[in-house]
């Protein structure tokens, strides 16, 4: 009798949890750490969400759907809904204007395939595939959502077309919802895994470094480290001096501090390095990290959580499930 009434308690104490609980006791795997994933801050749910993907070649028969999870500062929880296949080195933002997270590009990893051309959204339930593909097929791209304008905005990354050369863009393109408009000619030369972030406070984009399309066949790609801003109709560069060059690295930015921060990346030497930058509109300036740190990491995720006030970092080392956060002062391994 003792045991009946155990197990019951234990029914009731289970479905009495609020749905955010029962997620959490329910959760038995967490996203992958080198999975190309993508963080976005959905600013009406007022929730950080990973676009979970996968780092390894699969073939036709294992391919996967995309998985979203949310951050809640505590744990990963799953969200319902299926996505589209399995894609890595893709880009996506969240669009406050239509509620929609927005994603572009990628590839599935299998080496006959090429770059995607494929838009899609989703309004945190349903995934919709979207007609237009006018910004081509590209890959280590790089987008923002561009607040002032109401735009979502691509820049950057190659083209790779099974049998030939890989093609460096350095195009620049926005996203209303419904079609691709080619915005730009001049800027920031053909590059991919660069960063980039919204600047709320001074309307305008940040774009630094990232990996340059070699000069002549045969000869090593360049490690960049220029600044440009965007305002919308042109680009400016700003900056040849501050950050040592790299790519890889990850830039969000600081609401409540108006700087972009920057972490991370791959300098010149390909090792991936653990500093920190601050970008305030005028000139960068290196953070000095005191205590814990998440340490080197090469192409991971960094959002900025305007909920909790916290900067969100999630993956780009091997086998290392760890999120770390920045409270403006110091980083935190969350456990």
């Amino acid at each position: 009798m003792f045991r009946v009434l155990a197990i019951r308690l234990l029914f009731l104490l289970l479905f009495a949890l609020p749905a955010h609980d029962q997620a959490r006791v329910q959760q038995v795997e967490v996203p992958s750490p080198l999975g190309s994933g993508r963080l976005v801050y959905d600013e009406h749910r007022r929730r950080v969400v990973l676009l979970d993907a996968i780092a390894t070649t699969v073939s036709p028969s294992e391919a996967k759907t995309l998985r979203s999870w949310s951050w809640d500062g505590r744990t990963w929880n799953l969200l319902p809904g299926a996505g589209p296949t399995w894609r890595v080195v893709n880009a996506a933002v969240y669009d406050s204007l239509r509620r929609r997270i927005v994603m572009y590009g990628g590839t599935t990893t299998m080496p006959s395939t090429g770059s995607l051309a494929e838009t899609w959204e989703t309004d945190g339930v349903t995934w919709t595939q979207m007609a237009d593909v006018s910004a081509e097929g590209r890959d280590h791209h790089t987008m923002v959502y561009d607040g002032a304008r109401r735009r979502t905005m691509l820049f950057g990354g190659g083209m790779r077309v099974p049998g030939r050369a890989y093609q460096w863009r350095d195009a620049t393109w926005e996203w209303d919802g419904v079609a691709w408009r080619h915005v730009a000619v001049q800027g920031p030369s053909a590059r991919g895994l660069t960063g980039m972030t919204y600047d709320s406070t001074r309307q305008q984009v940040v774009l630094f470094g990232g990996l340059g399309a070699p000069t002549s066949p045969g000869l090593p790609r360049p490690y960049l480290n220029d600044t440009w801003l965007w305002n919308g109709g042109t680009w400016r560069k700003v900056a040849d001096v501050g950050p040592p060059p790299r790519y890889g690295h990850v830039i969000a930015f600081d609401i409540r501090a108006g700087v972009a921060l920057m972490y991370g990346g791959n300098t010149t030497d390909d090792q991936a390095v653990t500093d920190m930058w601050r970008w305030d509109g005028q000139r960068w300036s290196e953070i000095t990290l005191t205590g814990p740190t998440p340490g080197a990491r090469f192409g991971a995720a960094m959002v900025y959580d305007a909920a909790r006030n916290r900067t969100v970092l999630f993956g780009g080392r091997r086998d290392d499930k760890s999120i770390w956060e920045w409270d403006g002062k110091r980083w935190e391994e969350i456990k």
